[in-house]
């Protein structure tokens, strides 16, 4: 999903939101080996802004506390105006409009005759808050180095790119074996960027929290006034059903008191 993609006045830049977006399609669209090619031999230059936060939190913090992640795309001469509206679909298209894995990023690789698991983990916070090996690979590796023991295989692990990882380990003629690696390195993947949720929640619910509290604080008196109010208006009506019931009561003894004085025998007129 993407928020927006905004031309400013004069079309030299364009300004791309990756609200709502995955980790896949954000590290995958600020990849420098990406864009190297597709602006090649012109003046386009890309770069990204912003923080990338997790779609689950939209909705729940401010729009721009902390700023969404943004890719810029900006060129400097006329000339490369057409190119630029090129890209703008080529994005498009590819990550929005009909999204698809490549299919170079996972599966059989026949020039290595090797089994690929590829990860992506856009990271956002500071080295300190959450430190994306760890969470991922695990201390010294050694979550990696559990699932090499457990299936008996080696794993080869690729970090080249930023915010990307692949994994490879040889082909195995037992399927079994190479599809417990799929799985085990994708859930490795999925809780890594659940971890990045938890730890994105805990760097800023703090400034979350504090703004509900001045909201409350600030409808505190309000909602008092209108507590007041209300218990106020509901006493009154109590006490007017009280009033009236009490009438109906009285007017009904008097009634059952005459009709009790008459005798079944005696004449009425």
């Amino acid at each position: 999903m993407c928020d927006y993609f905004d031309w400013n006045d004069d079309d030299k830049k364009l300004m791309i939101s990756l609200r709502y977006c995955s980790h896949e399609i954000c590290v995958a669209l600020t990849q420098p080996t990406y864009w190297q090619e597709l602006t090649k031999g012109t003046s386009i230059s890309i770069l990204t802004k912003g923080h990338f936060v997790p779609k689950e939190l939209e909705g729940i913090i401010a729009n721009d506390d902390p700023s969404r992640l943004q890719l810029i795309l900006q060129r400097e001469h006329e000339e490369d105006k057409k190119r630029l509206e090129e890209i703008s679909w080529i994005i498009y298209r590819r990550f929005f409009a009909d999204p698809r894995e490549d299919p170079e990023l996972n599966g059989y690789d026949r020039d290595t005759d090797k089994i690929i698991v590829s990860a992506s983990l856009y990271n956002s916070l500071s080295i300190l808050r959450f430190h994306t090996n760890q969470y991922l690979l695990g201390v010294g590796n050694n979550k990696i180095i559990d699932i090499e023991n457990l299936l008996g295989i080696s794993i080869t692990i690729d970090q080249s790119l930023p915010n990307f990882y692949r994994f490879l380990t040889p082909s195995n003629k037992d399927t079994t074996i190479t599809n417990l690696f799929t799985v085990l390195i994708k859930t490795l993947v999925k809780q890594a960027q659940y971890q990045y949720l938890i730890a994105f929640t805990f760097r800023h619910a703090p400034s979350i929290v504090r703004s509900v509290i001045r909201m409350k604080e600030f409808n505190e008196p309000v909602q008092l006034q209108y507590a007041k109010n209300y218990k106020r208006k509901r006493a009154e009506q109590d006490e007017k059903q009280s009033i009236t019931s009490n009438t109906k009561k009285s007017k009904a003894d008097s009634n059952q008191n005459v009709k009790d004085e008459i005798t079944p025998d005696e004449k009425i007129c």
